[in-house]
């Protein structure tokens, strides 16, 4: 009996096969070696099929669906086949085929890692903000998923989720450590903008067609600013001055947090400040580009941060080096900051990153 002559497998005819108690593969008429096998449950995926030094290769190109239709696959099979008949397919499998098979916790490795290298105007800390974002709300919510299967409803359900609480966690760091990750409103906004960089930057290197994160509408960012009074200020400053003498925090960060207090100035930018960015004789520090959040930046100094600064002894390049060398800066102020602001019964106060 003759075999029926084969279709030429198109998008409505896949979308057509039914899925039988047993698998099957339909062969494409045109491109040798392409075929769509439907599974019993229905799921649809190309696959080419040929012959490389008398052995049979099976390349899985990708699933049927929207984000990649029977066009896309036929591309890709004829990528291979190319490679095949050019005696390469040594080589990896087409780079759609990868594409396909990349999950979102790989994307967030890969762009923390490669990413910096296409913005290098970006701060180190900033890109730690991302890391932490990401590694604590996106990945435990979307991380074994496939990145080209992603649609702008499972961003949009991992936002609500965040904002309700889905990601909190009290995580230990080491012996001593602890990470406590709440969440909210506030957290969701920021880690979905940091996944939809991500995407951006995954769509940007052909990793997938779109960036299923451009159209989902974020959280409105409600911004609860609010400043020390009179007394609050003092209040601190007379704390900061109590366990500085009990030992209970270190001149170091001691000083750190008053500079804060007296210029409003970002954590970063005093915490890593070092003696030339600091013009004593016009009371002025003047951070440089990558220094500071939006480019060069002038910050103009009270008579009492002043006072500070020129207080300090000038043994490293930082003007408060690290308590275990001094050729870095410090580290770990939210510690202390946790505990003064406890102390002065300022649960609200939060440090400017």
């Amino acid at each position: 009996m003759a075999r029926p002559p084969r279709p030429i497998l198109t998008k409505r005819l896949v979308e057509a096969l039914k899925a039988q108690p047993a698998r099957f593969d339909v062969f494409d008429a045109r491109l040798p070696g392409f075929m769509v096998r439907v599974h019993p449950s229905g799921r649809k995926s190309y696959r080419f099929k040929c012959l490389e030094a008398g052995r049979q290769r099976v390349f899985t190109l990708g699933e049927h669906g929207h984000d990649f239709p029977t066009e896309r696959a036929r591309a890709a099979a004829e990528i291979l086949r190319g490679r095949s008949r050019a005696g390469d397919l040594a080589a990896a499998p087409a780079p759609r085929a990868a594409a396909d098979r990349l999950l979102v916790s790989d994307l967030i490795i890969r762009w923390l890692r490669e990413g910096p290298a296409a913005a290098p105007n970006k701060r180190a800390s900033s890109w730690a903000h991302d890391a932490s974002r990401l590694n604590r709300h996106i990945a435990p919510l979307l991380g074994k998923r496939v990145v080209a299967s992603l649609k702008a409803t499972d961003i949009e359900r991992a936002q609500a989720d965040i904002a309700e609480g889905a990601t909190a966690a009290d995580i230990r760091t080491g012996a001593r450590g602890r990470a406590i990750v709440r969440g909210g409103r506030a957290a969701a906004r920021a880690a979905i903008t940091t996944f939809a960089a991500c995407l951006a930057w995954a769509k940007a290197r052909g990793l997938i067609d779109h960036n299923p994160a451009a159209g989902v509408r974020k959280i409105a960012d409600v911004k609860r600013e609010r400043f020390l009074s009179e007394a609050e200020a003092a209040r601190l400053l007379a704390t900061l001055d109590t366990l500085q003498a009990r030992a209970r925090i270190s001149a170091t960060f001691a000083d750190v947090i008053r500079v804060l207090l007296l210029t409003g100035a970002r954590k970063n930018e005093i915490a890593a400040l070092t003696w030339d960015e600091f013009d004593s004789e016009r009371g002025v520090i003047r951070l440089r580009n990558l220094r500071a959040k939006n480019g060069d930046k002038i910050i103009v100094l009270s008579p009492g941060a002043r006072a500070i600064l020129e207080a300090r002894p000038r043994t490293s390049r930082f003007v408060f080096a690290s308590d275990t060398g001094a050729t870095t800066p410090i580290v770990g102020l939210q510690k202390p900051w946790s505990r003064v602001r406890v102390a002065a019964q300022l649960h609200w106060l939060q440090l400017c990153v």
